[in-house]
């Protein structure tokens, strides 16, 4: 059943998140952690992965290092490991 919400919903979002988004990318990495929370409240965390990664990476290209918001997707992205 996960497996079908996976490809049914969360892989044609993440898609069009990334089409949609592709210039505004603040936006697109607030979308993609919101889908990455999601993903992991109903556990399927090894597909959050990826998205979360890619979050934080544009967050660290946008952000200091230090500031809140990259501190807490890099947190997310941890939690995300460890489950």
């Amino acid at each position: 059943a996960l497996h079908c919400v996976e490809q049914r919903i969360f892989t044609p979002l993440l898609e069009a998140i990334g089409r949609a988004f592709s210039e505004q990318l603040a936006v697109k990495a607030q979308l993609l952690q919101q889908a990455t929370r999601t993903m992991q409240d109903l556990g399927l965390s090894a597909a959050a992965r990826a998205p979360q990664e890619e979050a934080v990476r544009i967050l660290q290209e946008l952000l200091p290092a230090e500031h809140e918001e990259v501190l807490a997707a890099r947190f997310q992205l941890a939690s995300i490991y460890l489950a």
